[in-house]
């Protein structure tokens, strides 16, 4: 009998006994998850750099952070978890230290954690499951998608793809253009919702060339290759897949690399048509090619013309534009204004439409994967602390969003009642003081009400040298559902 083997029968042999079927147990597994990600930060963000050559704090902003969140929402209403959770083979670092540490702290039995390659892999898949969950690349999930078939067992994939980007002419390009650096060169463009390419009109294309590198050089200094926040690709492998890209485009920012270190810089391309290279596949490295269209009626076209995206960026300060292009296509989520922060909330289902995917998971949500586009959110404040480079401080107001799961709605309706009442005491005690200079009371009453109505933005900056969102020009506000 195979390891694999072995495997899902001592995990089944477990689950029948009924140990993992009352709640204290369930607490106590995901609490243990918990203090296996917060005992072992350091060896998790070492694993990291040595696979990605990430920092820790964007080790713990990007990987670690919103898993805590997630496992503190789901342990008030906990989900059957009774399968081997075999992780990536590619990222043999971050496989080890799971293989390694994560059975000190879960159920041996019910989690085990089998590594290994292809032959590992198509092994453990011949196995019958309740359930497969799946994150990676279309390709695979075919195949296990035609495994599990065997079994008639339902499976989840989220798979990725070529998630499109549209910038409107009449949008704000600078913001717009800062916001696509940030989303498509997190973990050196190695995430699945990140912008593969951009659709902007001709008349555009040059200012946003510029405004990217701008951005480029802001985030990732003069030479990225030595800015700890910038990291590499996973292996060789996808270093010459990347390379090899390239050709055909023009590289109007970037294009350099360093083998030895899997090393490529942000890099922007265009001359890009719909037939390059780089739109064969999904990128999921940093290059950004930059399509032109003659307007949204040819990027919609575009869209509907490929396969369906896990997700569809529009850039646009024109509502009616943002709402036909949820109506014309179709992704696992639509968002307007800015990128990836529709991941960070737990309230929305996250997955995929077809080719990107099926199934949905993220809180308690459990919805059908029919259509998961009508999910749109609009520019989310969390992006801004995120934004490299990754300071203790945004990784301070990172948790503090993302952990305390904040009810930001009835937080604003709190800060209203607040101002109003602070307003009339304010009307009440100008009655009965005399003034001798009216200038300086109504400064008074001004800067009351500033301050209260501050308590109400989700994006609220305490002073410091790190981050001055008015000199960055990001003066967004967050929208959550409340």
């Amino acid at each position: 009998m195979s390891r694999e083997q072995l495997a899902v029968q001592r995990a089944r042999k477990s689950f029948q006994t009924g140990k993992s079927k009352p709640l204290e147990y369930r607490i106590h597994q995901l609490k243990s998850l918990l203090r296996f990600i917060t005992e072992r930060r350091r060896d998790i963000a070492d694993a990291v750099k040595k696979d990605l050559g990430k920092s820790a704090n964007g080790t713990e902003l990007f990987e670690t952070l919103g898993l805590e969140g997630e496992i503190k929402l789901a342990i008030g209403k906990l989900a059957e978890w009774a399968a081997p959770r075999p992780p990536s083979e590619v990222s043999s670092n971050s496989s080890k230290v799971m293989e390694e540490l994560l059975p000190q702290y879960l159920d041996k039995d019910l989690f085990p954690v089998v590594t290994g390659g292809v032959s590992e892999t198509q092994e453990l898949l011949k196995q019958k499951f309740d359930h497969v969950f799946y994150t990676g690349s279309s390709t695979v999930g075919r195949i296990v998608m035609e495994a599990a078939a065997r079994h008639l067992t339902p499976v989840t994939l989220e798979l990725g793809g070529k998630s499109p980007c549209y910038i409107d002419k009449n949008c704000d390009i600078s913001m717009a253009c800062r916001r696509i650096t940030w989303g498509k060169f997190v973990n050196c463009g190695q995430t699945c919702i990140a912008p593969d390419f951009v659709l902007c009109e001709p008349s555009i294309q040059s200012r946003v060339v510029e405004e990217i590198k701008k951005c480029i050089k802001e985030f990732y200094t003069e030479n990225p290759e030595t800015f700890e926040d910038y990291g590499r690709i996973i292996n060789q492998h996808h270093f010459k897949r990347l390379m090899g890209l390239m050709e055909g485009s023009t590289v109007a920012v970037g294009g350099g690399s360093d083998e030895s270190q899997c090393y490529i810089a942000p890099t922007v391309l265009q001359d890009v048509t719909g037939e390059s290279k780089v739109m064969k596949e999904e990128i999921f490295g940093p290059l950004l090619p930059i399509i032109t269209v003659s307007g949204v009626d040819e990027a919609i076209q575009f869209i509907n013309e490929r396969e369906k995206p896990l997700v569809l960026y529009v850039f646009s300060n024109d509502n009616k534009l943002i709402k036909r292009v949820i109506a014309e296509t179709s992704s696992g989520a639509l968002l307007a204004n800015d990128c990836l922060v529709h991941f960070t909330v737990s309230a929305l289902p996250f997955g995929g439409v077809g080719n990107s995917g099926m199934g949905c998971y993220h809180g308690l949500h459990a919805q059908p994967p029919t259509k998961l586009s009508d999910q749109a959110v609009e520019h989310g404040g969390i992006q801004q602390h995120a934004l490299p480079p990754h300071t203790d401080k945004k990784l301070g107001w990172a948790r503090f969003f993302l952990l305390k799961q904040l009810n930001v709605g009835r937080l604003r309706r709190m800060a209203l009642l607040a101002a109003l009442a602070g307003l009339a005491a304010f009307v009440v005690q100008v009655k009965h003081l005399k003034y001798t200079c009216p200038v300086h009371r109504g400064i008074k009453g001004i800067t009351l009400i500033s301050i209260i109505g501050s308590c109400s933005g989700a994006e609220e900056q305490t002073p410091g040298p790190e981050f001055d969102p008015a000199a960055a020009g990001d003066p967004g506000t967050a929208t959550w559902t409340s």
